[in-house]
């Protein structure tokens, strides 16, 4: 298995680090927490499978005005 940093995991999603850690908060991209015990932040490395497979499931929805009143 191969992990990566948030900071690389954000790199590749082309988002910044605090939104790739929402992302992983949330449950949305799984991480490993390797963190300290009673550290103060908490520290995650994304399994490089798990990145590829949340770019794979998400989805882009489009918003498409049809210039039409209601």
């Amino acid at each position: 298995m191969r992990y990566i940093t948030v900071i690389e995991t954000a790199r590749r999603l082309g988002v910044t680090p605090q939104h790739a850690g929402r992302l992983i908060k949330e449950g949305s991209l799984a991480a490993l927490d390797v963190s300290r015990q009673g550290a103060k932040r908490r520290r995650y490395l994304v399994e490089l499978a798990a990145l590829q497979l949340f770019l794979k499931n998400r989805k882009v929805v489009h918003h498409v005005d049809s210039g039409k009143a209601d």
